[in-house]
């Protein structure tokens, strides 16, 4: 890769390299001759692997992306140069001090580009919150201005944050974890929320009597914050008293699926929670399950469970993210199931899902032991609560 320089050192060898302002990408003389004009072009367009196949749009900083240079009428080995702008509407490009030569082979040639976190500032100043990437190409003393190949770069991933702080983990043998999903415990003093509140519940059997059959009631919640407000899925289920404990452990799994699953299709309406986006992130459902067992099973430790796991660390981590662009908000890489979504890697060797984590299967409602609550039966006895008038 050609040493990088300043767009101002090579200003005084290409007139007009400096001062930039929007117009198409047709090309632009640098001087009076203009007869190359008409047996050059030059296209190109981002991508986020080297090969091209690709193409790309939009893209973060800390992410690694690729220009592809395509040509005609340059004959092989002649250079090119490349000067990236940022196109600053409406006032015209802003120069980015990124400078590349590049070597035109078979009317192809390709640069890598780092998206540094130091243009932060750039977003920052931007009234779209992001930054638009276009380069300028240089050959034969013209100007091809490719602006209308732009790159819409905003801030770090938030991802890439939650990934480096562990709050999101690649594990060999689990898939990706949501350690919030997983291990968190609220902070809010209520009985429906979270798995070991739905554990102690069933355990203990603390709820509402019913005055229909001999059972008790069980509340169980998963909600999210939305402009201050908690929005979710909230069930209540009528159980047995006096189950075994295996019985009430498939209980619990059972209801924590279903609420789950609800839950995560409620994510996907995006009117409701978000934009939708993180409905059955690869991490959610079975961070959810592994959250329960470390409820049920207090030996399965979160160290335990990710020992288990075989968790990979955060730069692993970081490096598979961006190898799946789109990870936790493209439809093709969700999961609805239970057991792992494994991705493709070159550090784990014949993934499996720990048998200690498949041990608990869930129950069906209906057999005889839990169901929905029911209020007009188990509060009212089948009798309507409807007063006429006095």
């Amino acid at each position: 890769m050609p040493e990088n320089k300043s767009i101002f050192e090579l200003a005084d060898k290409f007139e007009g390299l400096a001062d930039s302002p929007l117009g198409n990408w047709l090309p632009k003389a640098a001087n009076n001759n203009s007869s190359t004009i008409l047996d050059v072009s030059i296209f190109g367009y981002w991508s986020s692997d080297l090969e091209g196949k690709h193409k790309i749009t939009q893209a973060h900083l800390d992410d690694t992306v690729y220009y592809q240079l395509r040509t005609s009428g340059i004959p092989n080995g002649e250079q090119v140069l490349l000067n990236l702008f940022e196109t600053d509407f409406p006032f015209g490009g802003k120069s980015m001090s990124r400078a590349e030569r590049l070597n035109v082979q078979n009317n192809k040639a390709n640069l890598r580009l780092y998206l540094n976190r130091e243009w932060s500032s750039h977003i920052s100043e931007d009234v779209g919150k992001e930054i638009e990437l276009y380069w300028q190409v240089t050959y034969a003393n013209t100007i091809y201005k490719l602006d209308l190949q732009v790159l819409h770069v905003e801030d770090i991933d938030e991802y890439i944050l939650k990934i480096e702080d562990e709050r999101y983990m690649y594990t060999c043998n689990c898939g990706w974890i949501d350690r919030d999903h997983a291990f968190t415990k609220t902070k809010r003093n209520r009985i429906d929320i979270g798995p070991d509140a739905l554990w102690k519940q069933i355990k203990n059997e603390t709820g509402t009597k019913s005055q229909w059959d001999h059972g008790y009631k069980v509340i169980y919640t998963q909600d999210a914050p939305v402009l201050g407000v908690f929005v979710g899925v909230t069930k209540e289920y009528f159980l047995k008293y006096g189950l075994s404990i295996e019985i009430k452990e498939r209980i619990a799994m059972a209801i924590l699926q279903e609420v789950s699953m609800e839950f995560e299709q409620k994510q996907a309406l995006g009117y409701l929670i978000g934009k939708g986006d993180s409905s059955f992130e690869p991490a959610d459902l079975v961070s959810n399950m592994l959250g329960l067992y470390s409820v049920i099973r207090p030996e399965y430790t979160p160290t335990v469970i990710l020992n288990k796991c075989k968790k990979v660390g955060a730069a692993k981590s970081v490096a598979l993210y961006k190898k799946y662009p789109g990870t936790f908000s493209l439809s093709e890489y969700r999961n609805k199931k239970f057991t792992p979504r494994f991705f493709e890697n070159d550090f784990c060797e014949n993934p499996t899902f720990p048998k200690e984590f498949q041990q608990i299967v869930p129950l069906p409602k209906d057999q005889g032991v839990y169901r929905d609550w029911l209020e007009l039966f188990d509060v009212y006895k089948g009798i309507p609560p409807i007063k006429g008038p006095k």
